[in-house]
C-alpha cells in the first residue's frame, strides 16, 4: 500500500513541477520523472531511519534531476 502511495506522490509532485517550473523538453521531463520513481522507491527500500527518508524523498522530488542523480550516485548504499 505504501508503495501506491509513494508512486502516486511522485506523480502528483510531478505534475505540479510540470505546470510550475514548464519543463521545455518532453524527453527531459520524462527523464526526469524516472529518475524520481526509481530514486524514491529506492529510498523507500533502504534501511535508514524515518528522518533521512522523509530528507532524502523531498530532496529528490524539489530537485528533480540533481536530487536524483546526487542520490543515486553519492547517498545510495552501496552493495560492495
Amino acid at each position: 500500500m505504501s508503495a501506491v502511495v509513494g508512486v502516486a506522490a511522485i506523480a502528483f509532485a510531478a505534475l505540479i513541477r510540470w505546470f510550475v517550473i514548464g519543463l521545455d523538453s518532453d524527453l527531459l521531463w520524462i527523464a526526469a520523472i524516472i529518475l524520481d520513481i526509481f530514486a524514491v522507491s529506492d529510498v523507500m527500500r533502504s534501511n535508514r531511519d524515518t528522518t533521512s527518508k522523509v530528507v532524502l524523498i523531498v530532496l529528490i522530488l524539489l530537485f528533480p534531476i540533481i536530487g536524483a542523480g546526487l542520490y543515486l550516485l553519492v547517498f545510495r548504499d552501496k552493495g560492495y
